[in-house]
Formats: C-alpha cells, sequence, structure tokens
C-alpha cells in the first residue's frame, strides 16, 4: 500500500529564486514518488512575486506527483482545508517554521488529525535567529506552548541541525535526522576553468542577505586590490538593503560584477567556469549551493558555519573561520596553485561526492524519515 504525503512549501519548482530550500524538497519528492502519493501546496510566486508560468488554483499532475499552486486569494482556510482533506494524507511534511501560510496555519489545523513532519532548514539555527529575533523569539514562545507538542516529527539534515532544534524547541523534541539529497554529480564541460599560476575567478552562488554574508567578502577585497582576483555574483537579491551596502563595494571594483539569477538547470555549466565557489555564511543547515558545487567538480572556499568541514582534509576546498587574514592567506595560496594541483581537488570532488554527498545511506535515510512506523 502506497502511503500518502502532503508537502507545504512557500515556493516549488519552476519558481527557483529561494534557492536551496526549493531543491531539497524536490529531491525529496524525486526519491520518494516512486513509493508514496505525493501533493505539493504552494503558492503561484516566485521569491520577489513573480507569477509561476503555470495554471493557478488547479491540481496539476507533475512527474509523478501532484502540485497546485496557489494565488493569494486561495490561501485560505477553507481550501487549503479541503486540498488536505479530500487526499486523507498519512503524513504532512511543512518545509519551514516561521512561514504563516505553509507552516504556522497548516499546523495548527492539521496538527490534531495528520502526523507532522517539520523542516525547519537551519532556521533554528542561532545565526538564523539574530535576524529578526525578536519576533522570532515570541512566535517560538509561543509556539512551545500552543503549538508544538511530542507528536510532531522535525527534520534535521545533520547532526549539527538536530542540536539545534533540541536547544531551541527543548530536548524532548522527536528529531529525526535525514541528510538532504542532492544532484547527481556532473562532467566536466570543455568550457570548465583552467588553472594558470596568478589568476583566480571565484562565484558566489546564494541568495543576497545578510545571513549569506557576501558583504564580508566585498570588503575583505575592498582592501586586497593588488589580488589577481575575480567575483562573479549569481542569486536573488532577497533582502535590498543588503544589497544596498553591497553594491557599493561592487561599483568600485572592476573585479566584481553582479552576474544573474541561474536557473536550475543551468548551475552545474556556469559554475564550471570557476575556480572555485565562495559561501561567507553566518549559518547553513546544509547549504545545497556547497553540495552542487562539489557535484559539478567544483572545489569551495566557505565558512565554518555550515556542515561542511575539514573540507582540506578532503582536499575539495577550506572550510575557515570568517577572520579577513585567514581568508587573505587563503586565497594567496590558491592564487599559486597550478593545473596539476587543481586537477587533483577536481578528482577528489568527485570521491566526495559519491561517498559523503550521494550515498545510498542518504536514499535510505530520507525513505525511513517518510515512512510511517515512526
Amino acid at each position: 500500500m502506497r502511503h500518502k504525503l502532503i508537502v507545504f512549501i512557500d515556493w516549488f519548482y519552476p519558481s527557483y529564486k529561494a534557492g536551496g530550500p526549493i531543491k531539497s524538497v524536490f529531491n525529496i519528492v524525486s526519491v520518494l514518488k516512486h513509493s508514496h502519493d505525493i501533493r505539493v501546496i504552494t503558492s503561484a510566486y516566485d521569491l520577489d512575486g513573480t507569477e509561476v508560468n503555470l495554471e493557478h488554483n488547479e491540481l496539476l499532475q507533475r512527474d509523478g506527483y501532484q502540485v497546485i499552486y496557489l494565488a493569494k486569494e486561495d490561501q485560505i482556510a477553507h481550501r487549503v482545508k479541503f486540498l488536505v482533506d479530500e487526499f486523507q494524507p498519512n503524513l504532512i511534511y511543512m518545509n519551514s517554521v516561521f512561514s504563516v501560510n505553509f507552516a504556522i496555519l497548516p499546523l495548527f489545523w492539521f496538527k490534531s488529525k495528520f502526523k507532522i513532519i517539520i523542516a525547519p532548514r537551519g532556521m533554528l539555527g542561532a545565526g538564523a535567529l539574530k535576524i529578526k529575533a525578536l519576533k522570532k523569539s515570541v512566535f517560538l514562545f509561543l509556539g512551545k506552548h500552543f503549538l508544538f507538542d511530542e507528536q510532531l516529527v522535525w527534520h534535521a539534515s545533520t547532526q549539527l541541525e538536530a542540536r539545534e532544534i533540541k536547544g531551541v524547541i527543548g530536548k524532548l523534541a522527536n528529531v529525526r535526522i535525514a541528510q538532504n539529497v542532492s544532484s547527481p554529480i556532473m562532467n566536466r564541460n570543455q568550457s570548465s576553468a583552467s588553472k594558470k599560476i596568478g589568476d583566480l575567478k571565484l562565484v558566489f552562488l546564494s541568495r543576497i542577505s545578510e545571513k549569506k554574508n557576501l558583504l564580508f567578502f566585498l570588503q575583505l577585497l575592498s582592501k586586497q586590490l593588488e589580488l589577481n582576483v575575480t567575483l562573479d555574483i549569481y542569486g536573488p537579491i532577497e533582502d535590498i538593503g543588503y544589497w544596498e551596502e553591497c553594491s557599493k563595494y561592487v561599483a568600485k571594483d572592476e573585479r566584481i560584477k553582479y552576474a544573474a539569477i541561474v536557473p536550475p538547470n543551468q548551475i552545474s555549466e556556469m559554475v564550471q567556469q570557476y575556480h572555485f565557489s565562495i559561501l561567507p555564511t553566518k549559518h547553513e543547515n546544509y547549504g545545497h549551493s556547497i553540495a552542487e558545487s562539489i557535484t559539478s567538480l567544483v572545489p569551495v572556499l566557505i565558512s565554518k558555519n555550515t556542515p561542511w568541514l575539514n573540507l582540506e582534509k578532503y582536499n575539495v576546498g577550506y572550510d575557515l573561520e570568517l577572520d579577513e587574514t585567514i581568508w587573505v592567506n587563503c586565497m594567496l595560496k590558491l592564487i599559486s596553485m597550478d593545473q596539476v594541483e587543481y586537477d587533483d581537488k577536481l578528482t577528489s570532488c568527485e570521491v566526495f561526492a559519491q561517498e559523503r554527498i550521494l550515498s545510498k545511506n542518504i536514499i535510505q535515510q530520507n525513505q525511513k524519515l517518510f515512512s510511517i512506523e515512526h
């Protein structure tokens, strides 16, 4: 007998500007559609408010699952309740803690009727909670008293996130760990960047927001004008005020440019035009752009505020403290790297991806998470 699963998420493909969470859920759906009947309930808009170019408010049959893109006027109680009650799911999966229409209200409506799994997606990490801290602390205080109970299952992508969830929700929180399902390994293409001693091509691929911490790196570069480094920035501008601060440095430095927002199916080909991808983030519960870079055979230069640690040991990049001197010294090392040393890192990326990003164990973790026999 096939289980029935409803997924609540604010944005879903073809929306892509919200980045990693969309990919996380899409990859989960792609794995589970063989064992579950799945209905995805999402909004008819992308992160920036542009409308999805598909029929709104109608159940659409996709490749092995259903999706409904709700316009604002349909994101209301009786419509959502009908979509859930008609389907009669065994499980409901919510891809947020703080989304009003796709987490908080559905949790209030359905927690006494159906088994629910919540994926915080890093929202309960210390770095994330510092952003709009008062609003989040008030909600979490009320949630622990009136919404969250011991029947809820919390989906953590890593051991670190599991500790974060228990630290915020409480030691009795029912936390299950299942690493995110990532994209497959991509072969290097003919336009891939070759590595010459003396140059370094970097790419930043993420949403532009305070949490992703792009400003740290831009300020660093502004003090190191002699470095032969280029940086292309890809990603949606989530925080306009934050981008205004970043753009002051972009405008003054010809080595840096804001390139575009890149659709998901073009990410691997795009990122292979660079030597390293960077992410000086303040917090990631997973970091899809990091995993996708490595599976695209492009090593990474990231902060230590992610689950991807000891990367130098595995020869796939560097995870560094957010200290400008440490980052500058690392870039000097990368600038002096030749093609032979770089090719060795590409080989290591492939091995690391096979063993630690795309293993069968990760698929099994996710299948177990979504079984009803918890």
